[in-house]
């Protein structure tokens, strides 16, 4: 589910009727949800909650992601795993820098995290560029390839067809 409460406002026995539904059909899964504002109540009917930090053009992509990751972590009192997914396309005015994009993988690692993913693969750019094809995936490989591979465990969603994760 993608931002349910950002995007119905009260959705609290439909979240409800829904994680009952799938746990009951299907117990050896967990549920997902993405949420960008109410953490507190998304994250009551979820197993794995995410959150999307994206600075867009009015936050500062120096702290924003480590101030919503602690929120997060907050919201699920410890008990959830949570997942970071980090902007990575022209969104409202920002397109992050490399360094911009390094510093909100480490944000999101100096709170805690340790599961982080990236929207958007496809058309990440105006031009309508995927993300391979922008200023961002140069870093963005460097950085998988040269300093996650001691400490960090890092997965990447894409959202083609269908959402896949792998192993960077």
């Amino acid at each position: 589910n993608d931002e349910p409460f950002a995007r119905t406002g009260n959705p609290h026995d439909e979240l409800r009727e829904t994680y009952i539904a799938i746990r009951n059909n299907d117990p050896n899964h967990p549920v997902m949800s993405m949420e960008q504002g109410s953490y507190g109540e998304a994250a009551k009917f979820v197993d794995i909650f995410g959150h999307d930090p994206y600075p867009g053009d009015t936050k500062d992509p120096l702290t924003y992601v480590a101030e919503r990751r602690s929120a997060a972590d907050e919201a699920t009192q410890g008990i959830r795993p949570v997942n970071s997914l980090l902007q990575v396309m022209n969104w409202r005015g920002y397109f992050p820098t490399g360094d911009d994009l390094r510093s909100m993988i480490y944000q999101t690692f100096l709170e805690g995290g340790g599961s982080y993913g990236f929207f958007r693969f496809i058309n990440a750019s105006d031009a309508g560029d995927d993300l391979d094809e922008t200023h961002l995936w140069e870093p963005l490989t460097e950085f998988t390839h040269n300093e996650r591979e001691d400490a960090f465990k890092a997965f990447v969603f894409e959202f083609r067809k269908h959402l896949t994760c792998r192993n960077l």
